[in-house]
Formats: C-alpha cells, sequence, structure tokens
C-alpha cells in the first residue's frame, strides 16, 4: 500500500511568469521568524557530497537533535526528513545529492543564519540505469517510474498521484497537464503540503523502465539566502525512449534572498513541477523553469499544511488496519498489507475538511499490468470529518493504492 500524503490538491494555482522580481519592503519590516535551533551544526561541504536521510532519527521535527546533528529528524506526521542548520554554505563546485530513507519524503532545511548556494543541490529523480523491469526511484518525496517486463507479462503505469497512465510511454505529471494521455496534476502552488512529483510509465513492449518523480526541498531562513548557484528537483531520466517522471518542487523561504542572474531553480521533466519562492526583500533574477510563483512570507512563514486544509487517510485496507507510517513497499516481506487473494476488498477512507461535493478516488497502480481509479462513495459525516469507502479488486502480487480528493 502506498502513502497518504496527497490530500490538498486545489487544481493549478497562480503561477507568475516573472524572470526579475523586486519586491517592496515598506510593509515587512520585523525580522522574520523560521525555527530553526540550529542542533544539526553547520552545513558547509567541501566536496561534493550525498546526505544519507536513512540516519535521521525518528520524531517530531522541532525536536533538539544535537544528539544526531547533521543527519535530521524524521518526522511521519509532517512527512519530512528536517534539518535544523545554523547556517548553510555550498560552495562552487560542490553538489549535494541525497540517499532516500523509507519512506521516501521530502527534505526540509530550517536554517538559523544565512545560507549561500554557488554549488548545486540537487532532489531529482534517480535514472532508469538499472536491469529491464527495475522500479526505478524516485527524489526525496517523489514517486516511482513504471517497470517494464517481457511482452507477455505487462510491466506497470507510473506511481504517484499523478503517475503516467498503462499504455506506451504515457508521462507523469505534477503541475501540468502534460497532454491527454498523461497523469493527472495535484498539489498546490504554495508547495503546502510539501510533495515531488510522479513517475512515468514504461515502455512496455521495448522492455524500458519509466523516469521517476523529481524530489521535493524546502529551505527557509529567517537570514539572507544568497543564491548564484543551481537548485534542481527535475524528473529522472527513462530508459532509452521511455519518457522522463515529472518535475518535483522546489521551495524557498528568506527574509532577504539575493538571487543572482547565474541562480537556476528547475524542476523539469515529462511534465513541469512546481517551484515556489517567498521573500521579504531582495529581488530574484535567475531562471526559474517552470516560472515560480512568489509571495511575501512576512514575520511567521507557514511551513505546514494547517488544521484546516483538506486532508485523507486510508483507515482500514479490508479488515486491516494498515501501518500509521505506509512504507510503499513493493518486496516481501517488507508489504504493508497482505491480502488473501485477488477478491474485493474495501478501502475505508477518513477525511477531513473535505466539502462533501468534492471527488473522493483511490488509484490502484500495479507492479505489473494497468492501473485502474476506484470512485469512493460517501459513508457518513460532513465536511468536517467524513468516512467514504472504495471496493478494490488488487490483482496478485504488489499493488500501490493511493488516496486522493479535490474539488471537481
Amino acid at each position: 500500500m502506498t502513502r497518504n500524503r496527497v490530500s490538498r490538491l486545489p487544481m493549478g494555482g497562480l503561477v507568475a511568469a516573472v524572470a526579475t522580481l523586486a519586491l517592496s519592503t515598506a510593509a515587512v519590516q520585523a525580522a522574520m521568524n523560521v525555527p530553526s535551533d540550529g542542533s544539526d551544526g553547520a552545513l558547509s561541504p567541501a566536496s561534493s557530497v550525498e546526505i544519507d536521510l536513512s540516519q535521521a532519527v525518528t520524531g517530531q521535527w522541532d525536536d533538539n537533535n544535537a544528539a544526531n546533528a547533521g543527519k535530521g529528524v524524521y518526522d511521519p506526521e509532517k512527512w519530512a526528513v528536517v534539518f535544523k542548520y545554523s547556517s548553510v554554505s555550498i560552495p562552487a563546485g560542490v553538489t549535494v545529492t541525497f540517499k532516500n530513507r523509507s519512506p521516501n519524503a521530502p527534505v526540509v532545511w530550517l536554517v538559523q543564519g544565512s545560507v549561500t548556494i554557488a554549488g548545486t543541490v540537487d532532489v531529482s529523480g534517480k535514472p532508469a540505469t538499472g536491469p529491464a523491469g527495475s522500479v526505478t526511484e524516485g527524489g526525496p518525496g517523489g514517486f516511482r517510474g513504471g517497470a517494464a517486463t517481457l511482452a507477455s507479462e505487462p510491466g506497470s503505469a507510473g506511481f504517484g498521484p499523478g503517475g503516467g497512465p498503462f499504455g506506451e510511454n504515457r508521462a507523469g505529471a505534477y503541475g501540468e497537464m502534460v497532454n491527454s494521455r498523461s497523469g493527472t496534476p495535484y498539489g498546490s502552488a504554495t508547495l503546502t503540503p510539501l510533495i515531488g512529483g510522479s513517475g512515468s510509465t514504461a515502455f512496455h513492449f521495448a522492455v524500458l523502465d519509466g523516469g521517476s518523480g523529481g524530489g521535493a526541498i524546502l529551505i527557509a531562513t529567517g537570514g539572507t539566502l544568497t543564491l548564484s548557484g543551481t537548485l534542481r528537483a527535475n524528473g529522472g531520466l527513462g530508459k532509452s525512449q521511455a519518457l522522463p517522471g515529472s518535475g518535483g518542487g522546489v521551495r524557498l523561504i528568506a527574509d532577504t534572498l539575493n538571487a543572482a542572474t547565474s541562480a537556476l531553480v528547475q524542476a523539469t521533466g515529462s511534465g513541469n513541477g512546481r517551484i515556489r519562492i517567498e521573500m521579504n526583500h531582495g529581488s530574484f533574477a535567475g531562471v526559474s523553469a517552470p516560472a515560480a510563483s512568489f509571495s511575501l512570507p512576512g514575520a511567521t512563514p507557514v511551513l505546514w499544511p494547517t488544521a484546516t486544509q483538506p486532508s485523507l487517510k486510508v483507515t482500514r485496507v479490508g479488515d486491516i488496519v494498515p501501518p500509521a507510517d505506509p512504507a510503499a513497499r513493493l518486496d516481501f516481506p517488507n508489504q504493508d498489507v497482505s491480502l488473501p487473494g485477488a477478491t474485493p476488498t474495501i478501502v475505508t477512507l477518513q477525511a477531513s475538511n473535505v466539502p462533501l461535493d468534492w471527488k473522493v478516488y483511490v488509484r490502484v497502480v500495479r507492479r505489473n499490468g494497468t492501473d485502474s481509479i476506484v470512485n469512493a462513495t460517501l459513508v457518513s459525516g460532513n465536511a468536517a470529518s467524513s468516512v467514504w469507502q472504495a471496493t478494490i479488486t488488487p490483482a496478485q502480487g504488489f499493488t500501490a493504492i493511493q488516496a486522493r480528493a479535490y474539488k471537481p
């Protein structure tokens, strides 16, 4: 079973096609509050480094992390690996990449002091370079690409809420509709919740694995963010002619942003991802691909989804209560739920702050074979709290499910 992380899903959102932005500072005088105790220390690598997210301790995001300094905290409730740095400096020529943990959560940097990025920070999806039939891993917070198999054994659709539907070379989507045969856009221009891109389908008959979705990163400082380098959350390349996954998400929050003309913020792939830039002072003179949305964060930026935002959670699969923090593994014995054979199974969903005229459904993606969308029906409740159910018939083998609610 897959994660229940995509719950606030207004379609589209305001995207400003702006290459250079200078914001008035008259309305914002107070220093901005970013909640970081600096307990992960300073990040200042002298050479390229891969940060191993599996080393993060499980806890609450705002826990003091001095005992595990530099390794971050994984907060299952926020679904994020959070680093509370004292300062960040990525020199020119240095690249920071990430090794995923299970589950594949996004990355959050909360920084006490200044942030300087002259090098590269990369949360892109992994390329499909493994043996034919591999399920390619997304970047942190991104989703897998479809796995191809021999013609006698169907491959899979792309994983994630906007995964490419089963078929030949169908694109994963995130921030935009690629075409009528692609996955469906999802998420918000504000990047709350923080989430990455979706995978493209396998190029099945050519035995070519689809690309994975780009990851997602939030970098926030109450001081100055100086950017002359690159932030990248691109979709991973598919194998040969197979499509890449969709771009992921990049969100930047700073009291003052100084972004040079050499700055590049990128979240591209088979479909574009989302880029969000929030600053009280300064300017962005770089290149954003796709175009970023801009805003003033004020004195206290909103880092996490609020209690009034819509949310959706799988509470039962048949008679089984799934893990509180499912990992969506597709290998035995690491599955979240085991079902006795390919029989009709009721999936029960708990919704909060979801209007009753919204559409609620479950997307079912098989490790091998076609995907399907199963509409859920309202069982009880109101817009504040409601219960929905969908009946699925999973096939033999591994299947991932993901619940989604959206305004039609």
